[in-house]
């Protein structure tokens, strides 16, 4: 049926295109595969963590979040969640909280990126496989929010992990 809405060009075309995208596609999971850091990052120093972090825009500052929870783990009598200003900053006092991660802090963090990346990697990879844009227009420039991931656009993220 296809064939007969066709030219012999236009089908030998379309094959060429979803080859490529398949091509593509193969090389963007084996990038996905190399995206997690490849060393025991608990074996680096503090600051080579710290160079790493900046490389891969995670950030070094704890967040609410994470002082929140050393506080519950602390205290895991008292309800933190409600905390902040001032009754967050004089908790974080008492209890010797610094502004900075810790190099454990800083291990899972970027663990966790490597793992988000990957996820965005896939997905990237699904859409383009499926044939659906891979970023829609409004997407473009902005954080995906979904995996934690900055692009400008699908197609820089593609060429950047093909490098």
């Amino acid at each position: 049926m296809i064939a007969a809405l066709r030219s012999k060009d236009d089908l030998a075309k379309l094959l060429a295109d979803k080859q490529a995208v398949i091509k593509q596609a193969k090389a963007l999971e084996e990038a996905a595969k190399n995206a997690a850091p490849q060393t025991d990052l608990s074996g680096l120093t503090v600051a080579q963590l710290k160079d790493m972090a900046k490389q891969r825009g995670v950030s070094l500052n704890l967040t609410k979040s994470d002082v929140i929870g050393m506080l519950d783990a602390l205290e895991p009598h008292i309800d933190h969640y409600n905390y902040s200003g001032k009754t967050l900053i004089a908790a974080k006092q008492k209890h010797g909280i610094p502004p900075l991660k810790n190099k454990e802090q800083l291990v899972k963090a970027l663990e966790k990126a490597a793992g988000l990346l990957r996820r965005f990697v896939l997905h990237l990879i699904t859409r383009r496989t499926s044939g659906q844009p891979l970023l829609n227009n409004h997407s473009k420039g902005t954080s995906i929010l979904k995996f934690g991931v900055h692009v400008q656009s699908a197609d820089d993220c593609i060429s950047d992990l093909l490098r």
